[in-house]
Order: structure tokens, then C-alpha cells, then sequence
């Protein structure tokens, strides 16, 4: 009886000594799965620089899948063995990106982290064009959507279109019939103004009466929006039958302009 209490002993240390040295190095993340990533920055901003470091954490984990893109379910680029990665060329400005991490080691993987978003800085751009001015927002809040114009001379009459999700931001009616939800800015605040609301877009006529103006690098239109409750990102776009009207010399032409931008808009806490 004695002796197989001892043998019995004996075998319980050995599979104590195996068990705790599985752990040992982190290989095996002492037993246990990596836990769920918690994603640090960038999360919900918009950065100033192309090139920002990602930091995470993960209890046991020993490597990761890094995912990142411009689509909600964004592609892996990478599997860094620390709890970071910066990515080895710039990313695309004024783009809104999201990104998540899965936790790795020799016993498995951790859940997906949750999936996070930022925006990246804007570019200057190189030849006449309009941009939407990129915010963070808190929800349930009335705000104003910027709008920029670069790189313009001449100008006499600007027609913009605006468009947006109705789920994600409500139009602002300012002073009944949306009087002063539209307010012209910088070289365009002596103009008429004209707005057309339709669901899901609005349409901005600014018109000058005296000289024509040069818009180099200035604000040029605030409209009142309101975000709605939640953390999510929102976006308005300018349509693409938006346009420019110039004098030059005696002719009123339409001039060429970049209507590429989106205005990004993180809704959140």
C-alpha cells in the first residue's frame, strides 16, 4: 500500500513538471490561447502622418495576423511576432481605413479583435479642386461639414452637390425651409446662395454679383449636419455633376476641377 502511494506521488509530480514547462517561453502561452486583442491606436481619429505604428495587446500571444484596408472586412498584410506594425511604405491620403488583429500561438488563435478605423491626412492638391473637411464627431450632435476650395481663380458661381447616407447623418433645417443651414465662407461669403434638399443630398448654389474671386486655399461653404447615435463612420461625397463656373477674359466658362474627395466623419464617444 505504501509503495503505490509513492508511485502514485511520483507520477503527479511528473505531470505537474510537464504541464508547467509547456508553458515555459511563451510558445505555448502557459496553456492557454491567446487572449482577445485589444486594439490600442490608432483607433476612431484621423492621424497626421502616412506611416502610423499599430499597437495592440494579447495575453499568450506569440505572433499575429494583422489585417488593414479600405473595405470593412479588411485583407491580412502581415504576421508580425510583437504586439505592433508599422506598414514599410505610406498610406493612400484622405482614405479611411479599418484594421484588426488575431492572436496567435502553438496551441491556437484568439478571436478576431474587434474591427477599428481612422482616417489618413489629407493631401494638397496639385490642381483646381474641392475637398470636404474630415471630423471626428460625437454622436447625437449637430456639427458643420466643411467645405474647401484649392487652386481656383476667376470664380464667379459654384454648383455643388452633396451626397450622404440618410442612416448615418440628418440635415440640419436651420430657421425653417433650411435658410441658414447653408453658410458661404471666405472669397464665396458675399454670394447668393440657393439650396435644394432631396433625400439623401442637397444642392448648393453660390453666386457672385461683383468680381470674380481666386480661391487658392480657402473654406468656402459650412452646411449644419447632425451625426446620429452610435460609433460608426460616416461619409458625404461630392457628385459628380457639381460644378465651376470662371471668367476669364470676357467668357463665363466651366472649368475642370478634382471631385474626388470624400469628407469622412467618425461617430463616437
Amino acid at each position: 500500500m505504501k509503495r503505490k502511494t509513492v508511485v502514485s506521488i511520483f507520477l503527479l509530480l511528473v505531470w505537474l513538471t510537464v504541464a508547467c514547462s509547456s508553458g515555459d517561453g511563451g510558445g505555448g502561452g502557459n496553456g492557454a490561447l491567446p487572449s482577445l486583442p485589444q486594439l490600442l491606436s490608432p483607433t476612431r481619429t484621423i492621424l497626421t502622418t502616412l506611416t502610423p505604428t499599430f499597437r495592440w495587446t494579447s495575453n499568450f500571444a506569440t505572433s499575429y495576423d494583422f489585417y488593414l484596408g479600405q473595405i470593412p472586412v479588411p485583407p491580412k498584410v502581415s504576421s508580425p511576432s510583437a504586439p505592433q506594425y508599422t506598414p514599410a511604405s505610406n498610406l493612400e491620403p484622405g482614405r479611411l481605413y479599418y484594421w484588426r488583429v488575431v492572436g496567435k500561438n502553438a496551441l491556437g488563435d484568439s478571436p478576431s479583435s474587434v474591427t477599428s478605423y481612422f482616417v489618413t491626412p489629407e493631401a494638397n492638391p496639385p490642381g483646381p479642386a474641392l475637398q470636404i473637411r474630415d471630423a471626428v464627431v460625437t454622436p447625437n450632435t449637430q456639427f458643420f461639414v466643411t467645405v474647401k476650395g484649392w487652386n481656383l481663380t476667376g470664380v464667379m458661381g459654384i454648383e455643388l452637390t452633396l451626397e450622404y447616407n440618410e442612416s448615418e447623418l440628418e440635415l440640419v433645417n436651420i430657421g425653417g425651409n433650411y435658410e441658414n443651414t447653408f453658410q458661404p465662407m471666405g472669397p464665396m461669403s458675399g454670394s447668393l446662395l440657393i439650396g435644394v434638399v432631396r433625400p439623401g443630398s442637397v444642392t448648393v448654389t453660390m453666386s457672385l454679383i461683383q468680381d470674380p474671386v481666386d480661391i487658392p486655399n480657402n473654406e468656402i461653404l459650412r452646411v449644419t449636419f447632425r451625426s446620429k447615435n452610435g460609433s460608426y463612420p460616416a461619409k458625404i461625397t461630392i457628385e459628380n455633376t457639381s460644378s465651376i463656373i470662371a471668367k476669364v477674359g470676357n467668357n463665363l466658362i466651366t472649368i475642370d476641377f478634382d471631385k474626388s474627395d470624400q469628407g469622412h466623419f467618425l461617430i463616437g464617444s
